[in-house]
């Protein structure tokens, strides 16, 4: 079975503060970044791109460590993340998982770009967009188009 890698998880909090909080006692608000990256989990093989689209609703973001724009897009899609915890939202590093980063674009028909964010609904693009189109609340139309109606 392949494994993916966590970016994050409240372990490793408990871990990093061991001694200031004991395991009944809530993670500290000002970890916020940490706890939201909890629900962001980096795939790396075709078998969870498989498992990732046949989900019924799934964010998959591509990202490069070694670019700008993809940090401040990460900031915007983690915060999608804390405010939206139903929805699975998946990570390919363009970098390492170069190969993988191109067969979403084949497979979903949809252009390499880097920073990257793709909404699918059972395997089929609903939205994508790039660099500063690439928002929390651009993610949040996307999954809910009701709610830019007034």
């Amino acid at each position: 079975m392949a494994q993916s890698r966590v970016i994050w998880n409240e372990t490793c909090t408990r871990r990093l503060y061991k001694g200031v909080i004991g395991p009944a006692d809530p993670v500290p608000n000002h970890i916020t970044p940490i706890r939201r990256a909890l629900m962001l989990r980096e795939i790396r093989t075709e078998a969870e791109l498989e498992e990732t689209l046949d989900q019924d609703l799934a964010v998959i973001y591509k990202h490069s460590p070694i670019c700008g724009s993809s940090s401040w897009a990460r900031r915007e899609v983690l915060e999608f993340v804390e405010r939206h915890p139903d929805v699975p939202v998946v990570q390919i590093d363009v970098v390492s998982e170069r190969d993988l980063s191109q067969e979403v674009a084949r497979r979903l028909d949809v252009r390499h770009q880097s920073p990257q964010a793709i909404v699918i609904r059972a395997g089929t693009v609903l939205w994508s967009d790039s660099h500063s189109g690439v928002s929390r609340a651009a993610l949040e139309r996307a999954v809910d188009p009701d709610r830019g109606r007034g």
